[in-house]
């Protein structure tokens, strides 16, 4: 038998963030959202994904926070 995990709350977005000072910029803000159980940059990847765990922050309210850093960010699906 083999299980499935419910990736409802995995959100995966395309940003532009891509060197380590964005990325700390970014760590700052995402820190500061309880609601978000786990993320990561992948600055390697062409669409420098940004991939969040939360089971209550939607798509919306990280792509607003994003870019209200300075960046692009949308949701990819």
């Amino acid at each position: 038998m083999v299980m499935t995990e419910n990736l409802a709350h995995i959100l995966v977005f395309k940003t532009n963030i891509n060197n380590g000072n964005d990325k700390l910029l970014l760590e700052q803000t995402m820190s500061a959202l309880v609601a978000i159980e786990e993320w990561s940059i992948d600055v390697e990847d062409v669409d420098r994904v940004l991939r969040v765990v939360s089971h209550e922050t939607g798509p919306q309210e990280i792509i607003n926070k994003v870019r209200a850093l300075g960046f692009d960010c949308q949701e990819l699906e």
